[in-house]
C-alpha cells in the first residue's frame, strides 16, 4: 500500500491524510491555511483517491471564483479584505467604460452593491405582482362575492404597470450590472445594445485606451436616447411603433444643454428643457439619429439576429411643414467675399503667422476645405507636382481620416498662399522636424505649441472653437452655424462666379459629381485617373478672395 501515490493524500501509518499545499492566490483570497491537512478516516487507497479528487475540485472551483468579478461578487463576504478591495476596483473600472446610461442607473442606485440589491427587488416584486394579478377577485369569485368590475379592471391596469415598471427597472439594471461584467450574463434575449457592439466590431469603429471612435460615439450616444425613452426592449420586439413614437419625441430635446444637464436620462433633459424653455433640437438632428438606429436594425436583419422583414426600412420621421423662409434660416451661413476679407485681415493682424489660427481662414477661403482636412496635415503630406507645390489629403497617417474616397485627393496649393509665405512656411516645419504641419499659441500671446488630437483622435476642435468664439465674434458675424465649414460654402461660390470647370471644382473640393451636379454617370466616373495638377492648378487660381 505505501507504494501507491493520489495527489493531494498521504499516507501516514495506515490510515490516509490530506496534504496539499493552497495556492498563494487562494489562501490570500481566502485567509486559508498555507496547507489541507487531516485524517481522511480510511485506510483504503480507493476511497481516498474519491476524498482527495473531491478536495482538489472544490479548489479548482474557488480558482475559478476568482478569474471573474461577478464569481468574487457571489463570494465577496467569504473574502479576505485585500481580495474584496481589488474586486471592487475592478468592478468600478469596468463601470466607468460602460456607456453614460448604464453608468447612471448604476450611480443612481447607490453603487454596485445597492444596484445588485435594486435588481433583485425589481425582479422579484415584477414575478409577484404578475403571478398575483387578478387574484383577489378570483377568490372572490370562488366563494360568489360581488364586486364592481370596472374595479377590478382598474386594480388589474395598475397591477399590471407596476409589474411592468419593476420589470423594465429590473432589466435596466441587470443590463448595465451584465455589461459592467458584475453579473453573468443569462440567456436572455438579444438588445439593440448587443447589435451595436458586434455591428462597431465588424466595422472597427472601435474605442482604445487613448482614442475614442467619433463614429462610434455618435451610434452610442443615438442608442442611449433611444434605450432611455424605449426602456430595455428586447430585439424581436422592437416595432415601428418604438421608433415613430422616439422620433416624435427627440424633438423636445434641447438644441444645446450643459453638461449637467446632458448627462440626464432623455425625461430629465426634456424637463429641464421646458423649464428653461430652451430651444429645441431641429428635424435634421432628429433624422441623422434615425439613420443611425435604422442602420442597426437592417444590420440585426441582414445578421439574421431577428426575424425579417426590417421594420424599421423605408421609415421616415413625419416632419411639420415649414415655411421656405424658416428653412433658409437654418441654412448653414455662406460667407461673402467681404467677410472673408474681413476673417483674414483680423487674423492677420492678431494671430501668430506660425499658426492654425492665421494659416486656417487662408485655406479654407483659397481651398473650401473641410477643417480636420487642413487641421491634420502633416508636413510629408506636400510633394512638389509639375511645378507645383501640393497638399495630399490622406488617412494613411494616425490620428487622420477623410470624409470618404472623393475627399482622399491631390491639390495644389493656391498662388495667393505662396505669395503670403506659405511653401516657406512648410519648409521651415520640415526644417524643423515636425510632424504637423500646423502649431497653436497658447492663450494670451503665449508659447508656440504642436496641435494635438483630442480623445477622439480629431485635431480640429479646440481650433474651430476659438475661431467661432473669437474670430467670427471679433468681425462681427453670427449667422446661423456660422463657422470653418462657411469658408466651403462660400468658397464653391466664388468658384460658380469665377465659372470654374464644375467637375475641377468637385475635385478640388473634395466631392462626389453625383452630390452636386451629375456631370459623369455611375460608369464614366470610374475611368481615367482623373485631372492634372496643371488644370487643377488654373482653375484654382480662378478664385479671387482678396485681390
Amino acid at each position: 500500500m505505501g507504494s501507491v501515490e493520489i495527489e493531494g493524500a498521504r499516507l501516514i501509518g495506515e490510515t490516509w491524510h490530506y496534504y496539499k499545499r493552497i495556492p498563494v492566490r487562494l489562501r490570500e483570497a481566502y485567509s486559508l491555511p498555507e496547507f489541507k491537512r487531516g485524517s481522511m478516516k480510511t485506510k483504503d487507497p480507493d476511497q481516498a483517491r474519491k476524498l482527495a479528487r473531491a478536495m482538489l475540485t472544490e479548489l479548482d472551483e474557488l480558482s475559478a471564483k476568482l478569474d471573474s468579478v461577478p464569481g468574487r461578487m457571489r463570494i465577496f463576504g467569504d473574502l479576505s479584505p485585500t481580495e474584496q478591495a481589488a474586486v471592487k476596483a475592478e468592478a468600478d473600472s469596468n463601470i466607468a467604460a460602460l456607456p453614460h446610461d448604464q453608468r447612471q442607473v448604476i450611480r443612481k442606485a447607490g453603487g454596485v452593491f445597492e444596484a445588485g440589491r435594486d435588481m433583485r427587488r425589481h425582479e422579484i416584486t415584477a414575478a409577484f405582482l404578475t403571478a398575483g394579478q387578478g387574484a383577489q377577485f378570483d377568490v372572490m369569485d370562488e366563494h360568489g362575492d360581488e364586486y364592481d368590475p370596472d374595479e377590478r379592471e382598474e386594480a388589474e391596469v395598475m397591477q399590471a404597470a407596476s409589474a411592468a415598471m419593476h420589470k423594465r427597472k429590473g432589466a435596466a439594471l441587470r443590463d448595465a450590472l451584465t455589461a459592467a461584467k458584475v453579473v453573468e450574463p443569462t440567456a436572455q434575449a438579444m438588445t439593440l445594445r448587443d447589435v451595436l457592439e458586434r455591428f462597431c466590431g465588424q466595422k472597427g469603429y472601435v474605442h482604445t485606451a487613448t482614442r475614442k471612435n467619433k463614429t462610434r460615439g455618435q451610434y452610442e450616444y443615438a442608442l442611449r436616447r433611444f434605450m432611455e425613452h424605449a426602456g430595455p426592449v428586447a430585439l424581436a420586439d422592437l416595432t415601428r411603433g418604438h421608433l415613430s413614437a422616439f422620433a416624435a419625441d427627440f424633438l423636445r430635446l434641447p438644441r444645446t444643454a450643459s453638461r449637467d444637464v446632458a448627462a440626464r436620462p432623455f425625461w430629465d433633459v426634456v424637463k429641464a428643457a421646458d423649464k428653461e424653455g430652451s430651444e429645441r433640437v431641429i428635424a435634421r438632428t432628429r433624422d441623422q439619429n434615425l439613420t443611425l438606429l435604422k442602420s442597426l436594425m437592417g444590420y440585426a436583419v441582414k445578421e439574421e439576429l431577428r426575424p425579417g422583414p426590417d421594420p424599421w426600412a423605408g421609415y421616415t420621421a413625419t416632419t411639420a411643414k415649414e415655411r421656405v423662409s424658416a428653412k433658409r434660416r437654418n441654412k448653414t451661413h455662406v460667407f461673402t467675399r467681404d467677410e472673408m476679407r474681413a476673417i483674414i485681415g483680423h487674423v492677420s493682424a492678431t494671430r501668430h503667422h506660425d499658426t492654425i489660427d492665421y494659416w486656417g481662414p487662408l485655406l479654407g477661403a483659397h481651398h473650401g476645405m473641410r477643417i480636420e482636412e487642413y487641421c491634420q496635415t502633416r508636413v510629408r503630406d506636400f510633394t512638389n507636382e509639375e511645378g507645383f507645390l501640393c497638399i495630399n489629403v490622406t488617412d494613411e497617417g494616425d490620428d487622420q481620416s477623410v470624409k470618404n474616397e472623393n475627399s482622399f485627393r491631390t491639390i495644389p496649393i493656391h498662388p495667393k498662399l505662396i505669395e503670403l509665405g506659405f511653401a516657406d512656411y512648410v519648409q521651415r516645419r520640415k526644417e524643423a522636424g515636425a510632424d504637423f504641419l500646423f502649431l497653436s499659441q497658447e492663450r494670451w500671446g503665449g508659447e508656440l505649441v504642436e496641435l494635438t488630437p483630442n480623445s477622439y483622435g480629431r485635431l480640429a476642435e479646440a481650433y474651430g472653437k476659438r475661431f467661432r468664439k473669437n474670430d467670427l465674434k471679433k468681425v462681427g458675424i453670427s449667422g446661423y452655424r456660422a463657422g470653418s465649414h462657411s469658408f466651403r460654402h462660400g468658397w464653391t461660390d466664388l468658384a460658380r462666379a469665377a465659372e470654374m470647370n464644375p467637375e475641377h471644382r468637385l475635385a478640388l473640393a473634395g466631392r462626389d459629381a453625383d452630390s452636386d451636379v451629375a456631370m459623369r454617370d455611375g460608369t464614366e466616373k470610374r475611368y481615367g485617373h482623373g485631372f492634372s495638377i496643371a488644370a487643377l492648378a488654373r482653375s484654382l487660381a480662378k478664385v479671387n478672395v482678396l485681390d
